[in-house]
């Protein structure tokens, strides 16, 4: 695949996070942002009021092979005070994503009314 295609195929697939995001959480257009390609950083840029509702930092990946912890690596190193987040796909898939194990238990701990339990 030639390097343009690459970068197009990934900043598509950015796009799409961009407005799953927006569809299911309500965030206005106006507080979320796709990085430019090739920029350092968060690959989903949120105002305050976006980070407020969906505070992740985002990585995204659209690739054939990955190697999970380099990619969910970049993901921690750029995600600021933010939980980093890995959403990743490729061709004719579904679209997963991946964070730290102990998030997902405050996640059903949040969801079933208790409070965190653990630092």
């Amino acid at each position: 695949m030639k390097p343009s295609s690459a970068k197009a195929k990934g900043r598509n697939f950015q796009n799409k996070v961009r407005e799953l995001i927006m569809e299911y959480l309500g965030i206005n257009e106006h507080d979320i942002k796709t990085a430019v390609m090739g920029e350092s950083g968060m690959d989903i840029i949120l105002s305050k009021s976006g980070r407020d509702t969906f505070p992740y930092a985002v990585e995204c990946k659209k690739v054939e092979k990955i190697n999970i912890w380099k990619c969910f690596e970049q993901a921690c190193e750029n995600s600021d005070d933010l939980t980093p987040l890995l959403v990743f796909s490729k061709n004719r898939s579904k679209v997963l994503v991946c964070f730290e194990f102990k998030h997902l238990l405050d996640l059903v701990n949040q969801s079933n009314g208790f409070r965190r339990l653990t630092k």
